[in-house]
């Protein structure tokens, strides 16, 4: 076992060879041991403490006669909620020895390895004891029970720890076992056992017994699946880097640009051939509440890539409310809905919750057991607060009755408030620490939060929750559900709050993963973040924030801190801090695709820097908000921002800046065909690179280098699609001097090279060549995962399937390219998967594509003005995106197709009337052509087309 804990160790600890002085005193501290005959220096160090527990359980026989299977609950989980009798005693017993231990450890976390090394050793403690001579008045029993002890020692390990949960995720939580659900249970269990696999979900209300649901049928799915459960929390959200790790069984690598968690998404689900099982509890955590989308949008491009991939076997179950995050993801699995317990199984789970009758149930009239179900809404949760009111607020059931009529629209929300005002001040001090804290986490934490209260008090009064249910622990932490937090939140004093959440986030701080290697490990600074908002020290949770940005940005998930950072705008008294947060705020709404949201936040940026700011901080704020302008479409406003970017460029001698600019200048030039001024421009950006002195600036390596390939990329392509095959293969080759010993760039080499030759394998039909270089440039762009080039290669791969008949092929192709592409870009793609949808057959998906690609094309349209702004002139130039008018005729002839436009309109779109000097593309016409002409070859008549394909030829 890696990290083993070792020592010294007795060898043989039982009750008698411990002496302890009693008189006149009994001294604990001053005890003696005896009998050293299996004495060690080098044993694990769990073995003394697991060999006392089984010594002393079977001591008292008649005990493990009586409650044999409790005491093993509570030796293998010293927190096992439910236990009475003698089995809460030695609970006492169990739960001291192991936290004795684990406060020993001298070095931060050697904890956390304590709990699966117990159980492992509890497995070699009973079968060792299951060979010696045993003394119990009937032998056969107690080695049945150690052999039982082994048993589930074993089976909680391999639950828990032996591969099948994912770095920093908690196992399942024990839970009671589930009342009714027969019908829920069947349809969970068909899903997970014969598909369809992906995305599905449970839904209901909090405190329902979804996450109870779940682990029931997971147990009952037995050992053939791998299942992990998984969390979520506030500032504790999945995110595509870890999913990954979660289906892959094993860490994965976080480097890599925007969208390269989902390009090894796709390769680990290509990987995997087991049955895999990912329970999400808490699902709702993943939406942004105000905009009802995901606040990752690579987990929404991954649910996508798992519900149309149908080569694994991978099962993501969401756990949320009505509605919640499925409907997010668009999908079309019907839910698995579950509703509150009718009144018989109520009282039946009311029954096993208080075995011991404290609620008194009998006492109530069948009416008034009615009316408490009635109030309750049959919600099992709610029965758990009951009996947790009852035992800790010692408020009798009748009068907690008489306050569920008073508040019939809120009964959790009134539990809570009466539970917290009536319990022990110390557990209410606990219970709102674990509500500000917000995160599970370890005894420790909850200690430091609660300075003034001592630390055996905490651990005991975090065990009497536990065993009553009011709170939950998972692997060693301790946490509260989450609508529970917040009543509680809700109900502290202001000033309490403050004061309590300012120590909180020191207790956090200490907390934290000084060196993250996933968005799990952010969950200390995040709460942290959340206490500091909380306590009002608005510039303390920026300084947080910039401290994790790093991680985030190299891992993709900035927009983790989106609610944080808006928590923060305004609140910063000062305008440096102001600009930097809103500059922030542009970035993260750019990758989510929020572009509006973003011009507004970098428009601030601007107006918070002024126009006297470092030439070189203008020149980056204008080249972002230009950025998001061409994204957008709106081309004479990217133009100009990019004009803007250049010369605060070279104002402030910054060339990596100029030649972004540049390259911002040359794209939009480029989307309005005017290709002469476009590679003028991207020429000249390219010579920067060339020019004297440029290897030895800083960014010159790595930025400079990237922009150099993009750029003769860019050369390159569109010299070919002018049909200048010749300068194309000389900009290929200045890729390839770049690319050549770097597998990132090399991918792009590869995609380019096969693009291009594929402009001679359309004319001829000969695409093998083709064929064979994107399939590498896939490869390694999957490797590398690079996003871009994997959907260009994969474009490219669709329309040579298609030029050699590999109907499949090139559906399968452009598909997964479909997977990488952001809305309303790269509409080709989308172009292409309606052609293939087409062409097998799919008419009435295809029919939807092609209305998708039609309204796309014309948002594009609509969005650049065709605007050239001149100094004190404005030109009218015309509506100039011929692209997206090439695209919207290919998606009006799909249409003429299925009966839903007229040709005339698609006709108007390849001639362009409105356009000033239409370009002339001869590349991107032919290969336009191409998919017209397999188009018509779909049509009832073939030739139907024909005007469209002379229209775009400009016959």
């Amino acid at each position: 076992m890696d990290n083993l804990l070792v020592g010294k160790a007795h060898g043989d600890l039982s009750g008698r060879n411990i002496l302890v002085p009693s008189k006149p005193v009994v001294q604990a501290d001053k005890f003696e041991l005896i009998d050293y005959d299996h004495y060690a220096e080098d044993a694990p160090l769990a073995r003394d403490p697991m060999h006392l527990l089984v010594a002393l359980a079977l001591d008292d026989f008649e005990h493990v006669r009586s409650e044999g299977e409790d005491l093993i609950k509570v030796i293998i989980n010293p927190h096992q909620a439910g236990m009475s009798g003698y089995a809460r005693q030695f609970q006492e017993i169990s739960r001291a020895v192991h936290e004795a231990c684990a406060a020993s450890f001298p070095a931060r976390d050697l904890d956390d390895l304590w709990t699966p090394q117990c159980l492992l050793t509890l497995v070699g403690v009973a079968l060792l004891r299951i060979g010696r001579t045993i003394t119990a008045p009937d032998p056969d029993l107690a080695r049945r029970w150690c052999y039982n002890l082994a048993t589930a020692a074993t089976e909680r390990y391999c639950n828990q720890y032996d591969g099948t949960r994912s770095l920093n995720n908690p196992p399942a939580v024990d839970r009671p076992e589930i009342v009714d659900r027969y019908f829920e249970q069947e349809a969970l269990t068909y899903r997970l056992a014969y598909g369809p696999f992906g995305v599905l979900s449970v839904q209901g209300r909090p405190g329902v017994g979804k996450s109870k649901l779940v682990d029931t049928v997971i147990r009952r799915l037995g050992g053939e699946r791998r299942l992990i459960r998984r969390q979520t929390a506030p500032g504790y959200p999945l995110d595509v880097h870890e999913l990954v790790e979660l289906i892959g069984g094993r860490s994965a690598d976080i480097a890599g640009g925007p969208g390269a968690a989902l390009v090894r998404l796709e390769s680990v689900l290509a990987e995997v051939r087991e049955p895999v099982v990912i329970a999400i509890e808490s699902a709702e955590q993943l939406l942004d509440p105000d905009a009802h989308r995901l606040l990752d949008l690579g987990m929404d491009e991954a649910f996508i890539m798992l519900n149309s991939d149908e080569d694994h076997r991978v099962s993501v179950v969401l756990e949320g409310p009505e509605g919640g995050v499925l409907a997010a993801t668009e999908s079309d699995q019907e839910p698995v809905r579950l509703h509150g317990l009718n009144f018989d199984h109520f009282v039946e789970l009311l029954g096993r919750i208080d075995p011991g009758s404290r609620l008194n149930l009998k006492d109530l009239s069948t009416d008034e057991c009615y009316e408490l179900w009635r109030y309750s809404d049959g919600i099992p949760r709610i029965g758990e607060l009951l009996y947790a009111t009852v035992c800790q607020a010692n408020v009798p059931l009748r009068a907690l009755l008489e306050g569920l009529r008073e508040h019939p629209h809120e009964p959790t929300a009134y539990l809570i408030r009466t539970l917290i005002d009536g319990m022990h001040p110390l557990r209410r001090k606990v219970m709102r620490a674990l509500a500000v804290l917000g995160v599970p986490v370890p005894v420790r934490a909850m200690q430091e939060t609660l300075g003034e209260v001592q630390p055996e008090q905490v651990r005991q009064s975090l065990g009497n929750l536990r065993a009553d249910r009011l709170l939950r622990l998972e692997s060693e932490l301790f946490f509260l559900p989450g609508a529970d937090a917040r009543v509680i939140l809700d109900q502290m004093p202001e000033e309490d709050r403050r004061r309590l959440s300012s120590a909180a986030a020191d207790a956090l701080e200490r907390c934290a993963e000084p060196v993250p290697g996933n968005l799990a490990d952010l969950r200390y600074h995040l709460a942290q973040v959340r206490a500091l908002l909380r306590a009002g020290a608005f510039p303390l949770a920026l300084q947080v924030m910039e401290s994790i940005d790093r991680h985030l940005r190299a891992w993709n998930c900035t927009s983790v801190l989106l609610p944080y950072r808006m928590a923060v705008r305004g609140r910063l008294d000062s305008s440096a801090l102001e600009k930097n947060n809103e500059n922030e705020l542009g970035g993260i709404y750019l990758a989510l695709g929020a572009l509006e949201d973003a011009r507004g936040a970098y428009d601030c940026a601007l107006t918070l820097a002024g126009t006297d700011a470092e030439p070189k901080v203008l020149a980056r704020l204008h080249a972002n908000l230009a950025t998001v302008n061409l994204q957008s479409n709106y081309v004479e406003k990217a133009r100009t921002g990019h004009e803007d970017a250049l010369q605060r460029a070279t104002e402030a001698d910054d060339p990596i800046a100029a030649m972004g600019a540049m390259n911002g200048l040359a794209d939009c030039h480029r989307s309005r065909g005017e290709y002469a001024k476009a590679i003028e421009r991207a020429t000249e950006a390219f010579e920067l690179f060339r020019s004297a002195g440029f290897a030895a600036l800083a960014e010159a390596d790595v930025e400079g280098r990237s922009l150099a390939v993009g750029l003769a990329v860019r050369l390159s392509r569109w010299h070919a699609e002018q049909a200048d095959l010749v300068m194309a293969r000389k900009w290929l080759e200045e890729v390839r001097a770049i690319a050549e010993d770097t597998d990132a760039w090399r991918a792009a080499y590869l995609d380019t090279l096969a693009d291009l030759n594929l402009y001679d394998g359309l004319r001829t039909g000969m695409v093998d060549e083709v064929i064979k270089t994107a399939g590498r440039a896939v490869d390694l762009a999957l490797k590398v995962q690079d996003r871009q080039t994997l959907l260009q290669a994969r474009q490219t791969l669709c329309v040579a399937h298609l030029r050699a008949g590999r109907l499949a092929e090139a559906a399968k192709s452009i598909s997964r390219a479909g997977w990488h592409r952001p809305p309303g870009r790269h509409l080709v793609v989308l172009a292409l998967e309606a052609l293939t949808r087409r062409l097998i057959h799919d008419h009435d998906n295809a029919k939807d594509l092609f209305k998708k690609l039609q309204k796309e094309a014309g948002d594009r349209i609509t969005k650049d003005t065709g605007l050239s702004v001149m100094p004190g002139t404005m030109v009218q130039v015309g509506r100039a995106d011929f692209g997206a008018r090439h695209l919207q005729g290919f998606a009006l002839c799909g249409l003429v197709l299925a009966g839903r436009a007229e040709m005339a309109s698609a006709v108007t779109s390849f001639r362009m009337p409105d356009v000033a000097n239409p370009p002339y593309v001869p590349g991107l016409v032919e290969r336009m052509v191409f998919m017209l002409e397999r188009l018509d070859e779909s049509a009832p008549q073939p030739g139907i087309l024909q005007p469209a394909i002379d229209a775009l030829r400009g016959a």
